[in-house]
């Protein structure tokens, strides 16, 4: 693919490694139906932070759910 011009070289902290890995199955290496496009996330998920919030306190919940009075 990179011959074809169909992919390019990156250097990038947040890009992941592609590979072709070949299927089990009776095909000929030189079918594109005999190679499976995998993505290794492995490393991108090692510094993906994902967000944390505390969870509410039960008595705080029943202040939400009064109806307000608004003055017009």
């Amino acid at each position: 693919m990179l011959r074809d011009g169909t992919i390019c070289p990156i250097n990038s902290p947040y890009a992941s490694p592609v590979v072709l890995t070949r299927k089990k199955n009776d095909l000929t290496p030189d079918s594109p139906e005999a190679y499976r496009f995998a993505i290794d996330y492995r490393k991108l998920n090692g510094i993906t932070k994902y967000p944390r919030y505390p969870l509410p306190v039960i008595d705080d919940l029943p202040i939400f759910l009064t109806p307000t009075l608004c003055p017009l």
